[in-house]
């Protein structure tokens, strides 16, 4: 890689296909090495690929904390959204990569953000059952209403009176 970069050409060259940049890729990947020296060459940390997703969510979604964190102290926006609205913190969320999930905490990324399904990274977590990424938000202070104005337990309440649960019997346990 060390090579290639010395080659005069665009560290921000995107294949045809999805249109990620080399960055984007070893973000993915989780090649720390890689994206510390595509930074160094001056990749632009903010390109998007054709589903709107940065090289932090990309390694976000993959859960490379490493990555993640060598990309926030670079100065990688960590509140972009993808075509669906999904932030790096939402993906990481929905994806249970705790680690991940403190890192964009800890650098105060929003949570109060929703998503084009009307979600918030807290109720994404929640619905996936992602107990500890829950918790992460909830020690955080995460506003826990949903756009309706409901909170997290009120949705959950609502959730076990419409949800048909089979009863089970002794006989079968």
């Amino acid at each position: 890689v060390e090579a290639l970069l010395q080659l005069p050409m665009d560290p921000d060259t995107a294949d045809d296909e999805f249109c990620m940049t080399s960055l984007m890729h070893a973000s993915e990947n989780g090649h720390i090495d890689v994206v510390q020296l595509l930074l160094e060459a001056g990749a632009e940390k903010d390109l998007r690929d054709i589903d709107g997703r940065t090289a932090l969510m990309a390694a976000a979604y993959d859960g490379h904390a490493p990555v993640v964190q060598l990309l926030l102290e670079a100065g990688a926006q960590k509140d972009l959204s993808d075509n669906l609205g999904n932030t790096a913190l939402m993906l990481a969320a929905s994806s249970d990569h705790a680690p991940v999930v403190q890192l964009l905490l800890e650098a105060r990324a929003q949570t109060d953000l929703i998503n084009a399904d009307g979600n918030t990274a807290l109720v994404d977590a929640a619905l996936n059952g992602h107990a500890r990424v829950v918790q992460l938000f909830l020690e955080a202070d995460a506003q826990n209403d949903l756009w309706d104005g409901l909170t997290l337990a009120d949705d959950i309440q609502r959730l076990l009176e419409t949800t048909k649960v089979p009863r089970v019997s002794e006989e079968t346990c």
